[in-house]
């Protein structure tokens, strides 16, 4: 039986996005970039092409989900692949190691991490009660906003943070922190204020003000902000190994992978079994690709078995996955393969 929440989705050009709650997709009406730490989501991405539409579907896994509500992302996301007659390509996203196409949907908002989850239950808004809340904002092609402890130990000299008390603001630009980053603290603060406090907040930066008493008394005290954080660019930066293709079977109950990279290392389309499903690991991330000929098991596991692909090979859980259907392979996937399609002849 078709899930009732994925009725009519996909029809028209956009994002919409659903959040597993009792381990059944809720459609998402606003806010689509603020997402919680305890949840999963499902999101979307409708796009027109001349007369036809084309889909994205990613499944957004926060860092203390549980296991049962990533498995129903999961499966929910095969579910909804299916009713758009499996064309869609899936992508696996964890939480602070999301794929560039999926950051792109946020550009003018930034992704805001929240803590807790449905699973905590979310508290009544009273207002003029808010709770205090030290962000922190990080990037530069897309700036995303992550709430950090509520301490001086998390400032940072190459961030911005912004510090949340509800009708006070607080800019705290690092030192060496990016022009994106003062740039989207600036965009965010505003639309904090315009648009959930009434333009009621006071809004003061540490620029002017580099020892506000009320700033550091909330933070612990003041220290001299000396720390460097993670550089920005460190998982776009990080180390890429030697692409492999990978046959996978799972005839017997185990999952079996065999490595059927050539020895020259190039890849070439024809190496692909319409009959088979196969793991292209390009080290930081992976691309399983499902013949048209794949059992429905094998079209409906393949994240699941790229998950346990990742395991044996002991590589992070984070490791970003897509699933691919033949024919519906996109410009990355290409690319990773010797003249995939051939030059045009005039």
């Amino acid at each position: 039986m078709a899930e009732q929440a994925f009725v009519g989705a996909g029809q028209r050009p956009g994002l919409v996005a659903w959040r597993i709650e009792k381990l059944i997709p809720v459609p998402v009406t606003k806010d689509l970039h603020k997402l919680y730490s305890g949840d999963s989501y499902i999101f979307l991405q409708t796009v027109q092409k001349n007369s036809s539409l084309t889909w994205n579907i990613h499944f957004w896994l926060g860092k203390d989900t549980s296991q049962d509500e990533s498995g129903v992302a999961a499966y929910k996301t095969v579910e909804l692949d299916e009713s758009l007659g499996g064309g869609p390509v899936q992508y696996r996203e964890c939480q602070g190691f999301e794929s560039d196409l999926f950051l792109s949907y946020f550009k003018n908002t930034g992704v805001e991490y929240l803590t807790g989850g449905v699973a905590s239950g979310f508290n009544k808004v009273v207002r003029d009660q808010y709770d205090t809340k030290l962000l922190q904002v990080k990037g530069k092609r897309t700036v995303r906003v992550n709430q950090v402890a509520t301490k001086n130990t998390s400032l940072t000299k190459d961030d911005v943070y912004i510090l949340d008390l509800g009708l006070e603001i607080f800019v705290f630009n690092g030192s060496t922190a990016n022009r994106q980053e003062k740039a989207k603290a600036l965009d965010y603060v505003r639309q904090l204020n315009n648009n959930e406090r009434g333009a009621r907040a006071q809004i003061t930066f540490l620029d002017d003000e580099p020892k506000n008493e009320k700033f550091w008394t909330t933070l612990g005290g003041f220290i001299n902000v000396t720390k460097e954080g993670d550089d920005d660019d460190t998982h776009d930066q990080a180390h890429r190994e030697s692409i492999k293709l990978i046959q996978l079977s799972d005839a017997s109950s185990s999952l079996k992978t065999v490595d059927v990279t050539p020895k020259d290392g190039v890849l070439k389309k024809d190496l692909l079994n319409s009959t088979d499903v196969f793991i292209v690991d390009a080290g930081n991330v992976l691309h399983v690709w499902i013949g048209r000929g794949a059992s429905a098991d094998e079209r409906k596991n393949g994240v699941i078995y790229a998950s346990q692909y990742l395991t044996q090979t002991k590589r992070p859980a984070q490791t970003p996955i897509t699933r691919v259907a033949e024919g519906g392979e996109g410009s990355a996937f290409k690319a990773l393969f010797h003249a995939w399609d051939p030059p045009r002849t005039i």
